[in-house]
Parts: C-alpha cells; structure tokens; sequence
C-alpha cells in the first residue's frame, strides 16, 4: 500500500498508527501530479479529497490517477455529503460552480475552503470515459463511488 498526502503532518498521523510488517509505505506527494508513481497499482482509494478538488482540475486529476493503475484495478472514491443542518452551511460559489465553506479554529481564526458536494451524475459523468461497472452508494452524511478501470 502506498499512502501520499501532500501535509506531512497528515503523514505522520498516518504513520504513527499500527500496519502489517512492510506493507505501507508513505509519500509525500501533490495527488495532482504523482511524480514518480509508475503504472503498477491494482487499486486506488481516495477518501475525503473529491471535495477539495477545483471542478477544473477533475478530469487532469483522474488522468493522472488512472495512468498509474492497470487495467480492471478497482477505484473506490469516498466524501461527504451536504447535510442541512448538519454540514457547514456554503458561504459561496465561485464562477467554476465550485463551493466554500467559512470555518474557524478554535482560536478564532477563520478561513475559507473549498467544498463541493458533488451529484451522483456528475461524479459518475466524471468517471465513465475511465470506467465500468460504476457503483454509487448514498449514505446520509457520506457518498462512495466504486468502479473498475477500462482497459487503454
């Protein structure tokens, strides 16, 4: 298992829990570049990064993504959900149809991010010219999208 985040603070959470002896490695890597990740994997997950992704920059990402893994390797996309009442409410969107939440620290600091809420449609319009047997999960407050890579 190769694990990136490109926060090595993020990393070293990661790294502190307990794996199986020499069967995760961590890489401190940029998801939209993936230097020096070759065409090997078998299997791609993402959880909690779909949303972060500018609407721009998705089919680049999932290009990048899916030049490292082979043919039939299992993809498996996981994030939230808006919930009413429960998610931070959006505090704007911008000209690309992309979402900002406003959140603040505990010390007061506040700060914009973004967060899109993807539909079933457009995540599964995202993937299909890269994939089969798409499946799409709705839980309440969490969205997952599983599918298998197309041959080249």
């Amino acid at each position: 298992i190769l694990a990136t985040d490109i926060g090595e603070q993020v990393l070293e959470l990661a790294r502190a829990k307990h794996y199986a002896e020499g069967k995760v490695r961590f890489t401190k890597m940029d998801g939209f570049i993936m230097e020096g990740i070759p065409r090997a994997f078998t299997a791609a997950f993402a959880g909690f990064w779909w949303s972060h992704i500018p609407a721009s920059r998705i089919r680049p990402f999932l290009s990048t993504l899916h030049a490292r893994l082979e043919p039939d390797a299992l993809v498996v996309l996981v994030d939230n959900n808006y919930v009413e009442g429960s998610s931070t409410r959006i505090s704007r969107l911008d000209a690309d149809g992309n979402t900002y939440q406003r959140r603040t620290l505990a010390d007061g600091t506040t700060y914009e991010v973004m967060k899109n809420f993807p539909s079933e449609a457009r995540l599964r319009d995202a993937v299909r010219r890269y994939a089969w047997d798409i499946d799409y999960t709705a839980l309440r407050y969490y969205w997952c999208l599983t599918y298998r890579v197309r041959s080249a």
